[in-house]
């Protein structure tokens, strides 16, 4: 079942313009499962026509009293869902998954703690619907992610990645699966990740590496929180290596070297929001003496 609270707060923030497309499919899957499920019943909500001919006459009386617009219109469609969600939203205490898939473009969730999730092209979160009445808990299925979680001492905020879990209370960090790891890195706060046979605690600029294939958890110290989730990016002396990890996480896109020589050549540069892979690499061909190369979801560069 849908958590009541988190739908209504996605349809302020649809009627706003202000949902993302992950938010928008969260809504279009819970309007299909209220149109399977829904069923009149006279003796709680009264004549079928008459309460019909109550909701629209009141939306009308609001439209009436002003100048018609797109605004009153899509205001107007969700005052509607919002009463025949209240008319018709299941009243048992079920618990239902909701799962949340990026396509080839970064994408992000705001969670009814207020906590945000941003997500990386091709990746998949998901959490039961239940979340934060007396847990905080998410998975991360696919893909990469930065979590901006918000402060709460009484409700611990547990990510679950294949066989690890990161625990926090507050901070923010990211989590990045890879096909032979997982590595947890840390912006803010204190983090703690846990396998099934050992733990470590983190701080800003450290990093905690699961080897899927050891099953084993290792540490690393002053390592670099790259910020490819912000809007506008700017990056000075960054070694090409770098670089390439922000092109993977903000475009879904690999780099692959010819030489490894290149990984240590370092670029200047700003990226923007709203800018396509292949506005940065225009800029690169520019800058540097590199040659580069879009193969599929790939990008080749050599001397």
């Amino acid at each position: 079942m849908f958590n009541q609270n988190f739908i209504v707060r996605l349809l302020e923030r649809y009627n706003l313009n202000q949902s993302t497309k992950s938010e928008k499919k969260v809504l279009d899957g819970f309007l299909e499962d209220l149109y399977k499920k829904s069923e009149w019943d006279e003796k709680e909500i009264g004549d079928k026509k008459e309460t019909k001919k109550i909701i629209f006459d009141s939306i009308n009386s609001k439209i009436n009293r002003s100048k018609p617009s797109y605004g009153w219109i899509k205001y107007a469609s969700v005052a509607i869902i919002l009463i025949l969600f209240k008319l018709f939203f299941p009243s048992e205490n079920t618990t239902k998954q909701i799962t949340f898939v990026s396509t080839q473009t970064i994408d992000s969730i705001i969670l009814p703690d207020n906590s945000r999730i941003i997500l990386s092209p091709h990746s998949k979160l998901a959490y039961d619907s239940d979340f934060n009445d007396k847990y905080r808990a998410v998975t991360l299925l696919k893909g990469n992610a930065f979590f901006k979680v918000t402060k709460n001492k009484t409700k611990p905020f547990i990510v679950t990645t294949g066989n690890i879990k990161t625990t926090v209370l507050g901070t923010s960090f990211n989590i990045d699966i890879q096909k032979d790891k997982i590595n947890v890195d840390v912006k803010t706060g204190r983090v703690e990740v846990a396998s099934k046979s050992q733990q470590k605690i983190i701080y800003p600029n450290q990093r905690v590496s699961y080897s899927i294939k050891k099953q084993t958890l290792s540490k690393e110290m002053d390592i670099r929180v790259l910020p490819w989730y912000e809007n506008d990016i700017q990056l000075s002396e960054i070694k090409i290596r770098e670089l390439g990890v922000i092109v993977k996480n903000r475009f879904g896109y690999n780099i692959r070297y010819n030489d490894s020589s290149i990984d240590n050549a370092k670029v200047t540069i700003h990226i923007s929001k709203g800018e396509s892979v292949n506005q940065i690499i225009d800029k690169l061909k520019y800058i540097t003496s590199l040659k580069f190369k879009i193969d599929a979801n790939e990008i080749k560069v050599s001397q």
